[in-house]
């Protein structure tokens, strides 16, 4: 009896302690594009955005917690002036300086996002080989092995101490990448490696790991999938992931820039919810938008059951960084690349006469995009030339012209290619780019109002045609006044057109929507990487122009119009114009 009541005394507090629950904190960034201190390089003005005003989130959160990890969603590699320097000018570094702010802010975990592979895999491993904590992307294979390509992990497994001598909980945190990345960059620049299906990639991992953890963890570098809204097939897999994994406590999502959290639901394009809460298929998805504007925060409630940790609940939040101060661990160390930007993007390379602007670039013709597409058809040697408004609110004052003016204009890294297309295909092509709008119907107000959720970078405008976009029209029949120097186009005539990268690798559904595949490719008649190499990349190209130019002066093709009312056809083409109230003239 004595030894069975010492026994007792001996079981009653661990009971008691199990009986607690211990909350393990997963903090989360996606999206941050070179975004370090809180300043926007286009508008050479301070901006709440960057990773510093982050860390102070941070900070305060491991205050509250002492178990708590730190999670990057991938997309850090490229984005901003700042990683366009130390990409393609100062070549020189040791430490990349986003690597050095996530070292600085003492990262868990860092996932690839479909950026990183923008400047090739020797940039890649260069910058993430400098990171102190294991970069993750388990879907990202060698060819000739088969197995995770060698600088990076499949995954992580952490060990977080438990309170009372309790065992620790063992976390398992996934990593993986959307496997689109070959339908936007050259083959070069992954050349050697593959990317596999995330589902079947996570299934496996989960299937190797389970009984080595308490809580298993996803971070792809993907968003969640809207049946029939996919551009690309395969590009976002959260759901899919959600569906066939129902062991995964959380999912970290990115790459969409969507906020998505317990308080914003998972919507379609029309607004209409699809998963509230963001809970998809029973997991929590948990997305801190973009640029370092949140902070992602979600508390796993656990209890001990049976000497395992089994997460209770789960509670997902997005923290704002508006009005945070920056944490001077992170500004110190980034003040050397900032200022070394500063001074890059302060160099002049010409003067403009009057305004360019890229205002309402999706309702008219603008000056900045008759720039861009004036500069492609000048180095590709092109009839016509596409190009979408990349950037609303760039602009070129009259007077000096900066290089921090064009990297305004195009933000993203991509090179000119100019290829071959008939009739046929020019006209597929204006159609993909008119499905943009909804059909307008007599009681809309604005055309505006009516984007079919297309992003404004996949709506492009062709310079070296006349054409009208009818948006009363079904969708794939609205170019209507098709024509080339007067004259109609016809299915058979041939036109060498350029554009840039990420539309001839597959971006925007361009390339689909023209019949061109692996199976029938495109022919290609000038790529501007392999003629001038780094400075082949298109926003280099304009620099390029300009200053062989010294001065430049707006230009307004007005080659383009959309109407709102009937288009009427008549033997001779004519082309609507539309009024400030987006009604018809003919």
């Amino acid at each position: 009896m004595l030894l069975l009541l010492v026994a007792a005394t001996l079981i009653l507090p661990a009971a008691a302690v199990t009986a607690s629950p211990v909350t393990v904190t997963i903090l989360a960034t996606s999206d941050t594009h070179g975004h370090i201190v809180g300043w926007d390089y286009f508008t050479a003005a301070p901006a709440e955005t960057g990773l510093a005003k982050v860390s102070t989130l941070v900070a305060r959160e491991r205050a509250k917690n002492s178990r708590t990890l730190l999670i990057d969603d991938g997309d850090f590699l490229q984005g901003t002036p700042l990683t366009t320097v130390y990409s393609s000018v100062i070549k020189d570094w040791r430490l990349h300086p986003v690597i050095a702010a996530f070292n600085a802010m003492h990262y868990d975990a860092i996932i690839l996002g479909n950026h990183e592979f923008n400047f090739g895999l020797a940039f890649l491993q260069k910058a993430i080989t400098a990171a102190e904590c294991p970069v993750l992307s388990a879907n990202t294979l060698d060819n000739q092995t088969q197995k995770v390509w060698q600088p990076i992990q499949p995954y992580l497994i952490r060990e977080i101490p438990a309170p009372d001598k309790l065992a620790p909980i063992r976390v398992g945190i996934i990593g993986v990448t959307t496997q689109t990345i070959p339908h936007w960059e050259n083959g070069e620049n992954y050349a050697g490696l593959q990317f596999a299906d995330q589902v079947a990639t996570v299934r496996q991992i989960i299937n190797e790991i389970k009984n080595r953890v308490d809580v298993i963890i996803v971070a792809s570098h993907s968003g969640v999938e809207i049946d029939g809204q996919e551009a690309l097939p395969g590009e976002n897999q959260v759901a899919a992931i959600a569906k066939a994994c129902p062991e995964v406590a959380l999912i970290i999502a990115g790459h969409n820039h969507y906020l998505l959290d317990n308080a914003t639901p998972v919507k379609d394009n029309r607004g209409n919810t699809v998963y509230d809460k963001s809970i998809v298929h029973g997991i929590p998805v948990l997305e801190p938008a973009c640029w370092g504007l949140f902070l992602g925060k979600a508390d796993l409630t656990l209890v001990e059951k049976n000497g395992h940790w089994q997460v209770t609940a789960v509670a997902t939040a997005n923290l704002p960084t508006e009005g945070i101060p920056e944490d001077p661990a992170v500004t110190t160390v980034a003040r050397l690349y900032h200022d070394a930007t500063l001074q890059y993007l302060n160099t002049k390379i010409g003067t403009a006469t009057a305004a360019f602007t890229m205002t309402n670039g999706t309702l008219q013709d603008t000056s900045l995009i008759n720039l861009i597409n004036t500069v492609q058809r000048h180095y590709g040697k092109a009839q016509l030339s596409a190009t979408p408004p990349y950037n609303p609110a760039a602009r070129i004052d009259p007077g000096e012209i900066r290089l921090q003016h064009v990297a305004a204009i195009c933000p993203y890294e991509s090179y000119l290619y100019t290829i071959e297309i008939s009739g046929t295909q020019l006209r597929q092509y204006l159609e993909h780019a008119a499905a943009y709008y909804r059909q307008f119907r007599p009681s809309d107000t604005a055309i505006g109002l009516n984007n079919n959720g297309t992003p404004d970078y996949n709506f492009d405008i062709i310079q070296g045609i006349d054409y009208v976009i009818d948006i009363t029209r079904p969708a794939g029949q609205r170019i209507r006044h098709l024509t080339y120097r007067g004259r109609s186009v016809k299915n058979t005539d041939t036109f060498s057109l350029a554009i840039n990268g990420y539309r001839l690798n597959g971006g925007g559904g361009y390339m689909a929507a023209i019949g061109v595949d692996q199976d029938h490719p495109a022919k290609i008649l000038f790529d501007s990487q392999k003629s001038y190499g780094e400075a082949g990349q298109i926003r280099n190209l304009i620099s390029q122009y300009i200053q062989d130019k010294g001065t430049i002066s707006p230009h307004i093709e007005n080659n383009w119009s959309i109407a709102t009312a009937p288009v009427k056809v008549t033997g001779k083409p004519t082309r609507a114009e539309y009024t400030d109230k987006y009604k018809a003239a003919n």
